[in-house]
């Protein structure tokens, strides 16, 4: 379960993040790019599964696993692919452990790779609840502000200079994090919409409120504290590009949505309040 990452100079490899992960849909991520790209990371969180992963993919002649002692965020992880394929790979596709990329991806990102300041080439994103990005172009792509990482090639030159993925954030806002210093340093974001790419939107539930119907993510306590502290981390570092009051509004409508909803509503209430009071100190 071994490749060489320094043998020559190749355009794509690709990286996956995981982290207890369902080993069904890990192995049609990994079947579905694999093939595409020369060589392949997963960088593991210490998943409690981490044994079944290892049995589960020791066959795969073109990947390396990299297992962390203890979860040290998804910013790591995906520094830690982008440093392990630094010098011998121009491009890395990043990838959540629950994505499948369709099978012409690398064909159609190839297209883009030599025009001028592209730091990331993106898929158009499906969730699986049927929900996508909207777009007011019909073309077969688009620039665009942000995106999110998975599915996106990463120009790892670009990703260096700027120093990487910000790991004070561990989880949520990384990738848009990424996007704005991306932008402000003058490269650009484009989106194929001729790529889909099919993903999972966590545990999304449905409820009525006056016969409208609502949508809800259902995260843990813990994760909607990363949300708040990190979203309004994003909006302080980067004031002036980023709408505060959009990051606040935002804040706001889960609260609700929380309030009128969900499970343990006291817990996740005061993890928002927590994580808008942590925001200060980072």
């Amino acid at each position: 379960m071994c490749c060489d990452l320094n043998s020559h100079m190749s355009e794509f490899a690709a990286g996956i993040v995981t982290y207890n992960p369902e080993i069904e849909l890990l192995l049609r991520n990994i079947e579905s790019i694999r093939k595409q790209v020369d060589a392949l990371v997963v960088v593991d969180n210490a998943s409690q599964n981490i044994e079944i992963i290892e049995k589960s993919i020791v066959s795969f002649d073109n990947l390396i696993l990299i297992k962390n002692p203890t979860n040290l965020g998804v910013a790591t992880a995906l520094n830690q692919i982008i440093t392990s394929f630094s010098g011998t790979y121009s491009w890395v596709i990043l990838l959540d452990q629950d994505s499948v990329v369709p099978l012409n991806m690398i064909n159609e990102y190839t297209k883009f790779t030599d025009k001028d300041h592209i730091g990331i080439i993106c898929p158009r994103v499906m969730y699986e609840n049927g929900k996508a990005y909207s777009s007011q172009n019909n073309s077969n792509f688009e620039y665009v502000d942000k995106c999110i990482t998975s599915g996106s090639a990463v120009n790892i030159p670009i990703c260096l200079e700027l120093n990487l993925f910000d790991e004070k954030m561990f989880i949520d806002f990384v990738d848009f994090e990424y996007c704005a210093r991306l932008r402000k340093s003058g490269y650009k974001i484009v989106r194929l919409n001729s790529v889909p790419l099919y993903h999972q939107l966590g545990n999304l539930e449905a409820g009525k409120f006056f016969g409208k119907t609502i949508y809800f993510t259902n995260h843990s306590a813990r994760r909607y504290y990363y949300y708040t502290r990190n979203s309004l981390y994003y909006a302080n570092k980067h004031a002036g590009y980023v709408s505060r009051k959009l990051v606040i509004s935002k804040i706001m409508r889960k609260a609700v949505k929380i309030l009128l909803f969900e499970k343990e509503k006291l817990k996740k209430i005061k993890a928002i309040f927590i994580g808008a009071i942590d925001s200060r100190k980072m």
